[in-house]
């Protein structure tokens, strides 16, 4: 009944299980103390990733987050072997933990080399560019990562590859065919978009062939996403390699002539003012798709969308205030100034002949015949303009409604310019 001492069998079992629990705290908290004890005695400059004693003697997260490695010397061997392990590692976890190390590393010396740059040409001297030689050696141990599956690891690949491919061109070059295997994923377009955005980032003189043809067929793309990639590496590629000027602008052309989507069209819009603002001829045959399309793109697309029709329709269409009243706005605030107008004393002398007793000159009727309502001077797609841009006037971005108001004020007949006043 009672069992040993006269108590239960479940009461036993009970005591056993909390003496094996104490014994297991004692020997944890020994294994701590030796840990902590051990990297206390590491040098300084050696990173660790167990936690190190607290002041107080004991052990914390802050501490062992202290000790991880990160603000040391980045330039130390002992660091750059540990990031290099970490990197080499079977675990996804310690290839993110040194990726993300290296990218904010990154950042910290682009932001100083900026400030150092800035200070240089304040006082005028002749300094040298920091390079970024503590970080380029990491970059064949990173090349060796894009290989991988994880979609944040990936990311932080392409972001550092692109940051230093210029001072490491010969790793670069080791990369390209991985990124390239990324075009091939049909089921990802995420990747796809990725792929493009890479090759079209990296500043090689080597890989610009490769570029110009990945983004040829990229434009092609059923997903626009990867498309408006495309269209965005052509202001990448136009900026980095001048010499293929014409052959980027046929790519543009084929853009505006068969792309239907609105997302693609905008971005084409914004690569059209940055390469070849000048060649206006070559928006003639999707002027009335980019007006239709104006209120599906996004606001900065918008803007660019605007200012390009604005510089297209001062080149091919009439202001239609230009005869409304007989003169254009800075005709008749000449006019008025040079003559003022004769005091009528009666009906009769309003509407009866002149002060010679003639009849009105010839001159009258070519006034009153120039004086043709603004609307019969307008085309059917300056109408078009006007009338696919007033929407745009209850826009949350304060830029597009500037660049309506803008177009409205310079084209539009002058009792409609009253619209505009509300919206700004």
């Amino acid at each position: 009944k009672g069992g040993r001492w006269g108590r239960r069998p479940s009461e036993l079992a009970m005591d056993k299980l909390r003496g094996r629990a104490a014994s297991f705290g004692r020997g944890l908290k020994e294994k701590i103390r030796s840990r902590a004890s051990s990297a206390a005695t590491t040098p300084s400059g050696t990173p660790s990733v167990t936690p190190s004693a607290s002041p107080n003697g004991g052990g914390g997260f802050g501490s062992a987050m202290s000790s991880v490695g990160f603000g040391s010397d980045p330039d130390s061997a002992t660091e750059e072997k540990l990031r290099k392990q970490q990197l080499s590692s079977k675990s996804t976890h310690e290839q993110l933990e040194a990726m993300r190390w290296l990218v904010t590393e990154t950042g910290k010396k682009t932001s100083s080399y900026l400030n150092m740059a800035k200070q240089i040409s304040i006082s005028g001297g002749d300094g040298k560019k920091g390079g970024d030689a503590g970080m380029d050696s990491y970059l064949p141990s990173v090349v060796k990562l894009l290989a991988t599956k994880h979609p944040e690891l990936k990311r932080l690949v392409y972001i550092f590859l692109v940051r230093h491919a210029e001072s490491k061109p010969d790793d670069t070059l080791m990369a390209v065919n991985e990124i390239q295997k990324g075009l091939n994923d049909s089921n990802n377009a995420q990747a796809r978009v990725l792929s493009v955005r890479v090759l079209s980032s990296i500043r090689v003189q080597d890989i610009v062939p490769i570029t110009f043809v990945v983004i040829k067929n990229a434009v092609f793309d059923p997903n626009p996403l990867v498309r408006k990639a495309a269209v965005v590496g052509l202001a990448k590629l136009y900026s980095f390699s001048r010499d293929m000027a014409e052959d980027l602008y046929e790519i543009l052309l084929k853009v505006f002539d068969s792309e239907p989507s609105p997302l693609v069209v905008g971005s084409a819009c914004e690569v059209f003012n940055s390469m070849c603002p000048e060649r206006l001829e070559a928006i003639h045959y999707s002027f009335r798709k980019i007006c239709k399309m104006l209120v599906d793109m996004d606001e900065w697309s918008q803007v660019a969308a605007l200012n390009l029709l604005h510089r297209y329709a001062r080149e091919n269409f009439v202001n239609p205030n230009r005869r409304s009243g007989g003169e254009s706005r800075e005709e008749g605030a000449g006019m008025a100034e040079a003559a003022e107008p004769k005091a009528v004393e009666s009906v009769d002398d309003f509407y009866g002949e002149d002060e010679t007793g003639g009849a009105a000159p010839a001159a009258t009727a070519e006034v009153s015949s120039r004086r043709a309502h603004p609307e019969d001077l307008m085309t059917e797609d300056h109408r078009l303009l006007l009338r696919c841009t007033w929407p745009l006037l209850q826009s949350r971005n304060s830029a597009g409604v500037m660049a309506v108001a803008a177009l409205q004020f310079d084209f539009a007949p002058a009792y409609e310019h009253r619209r505009c006043a509300k919206a700004l």
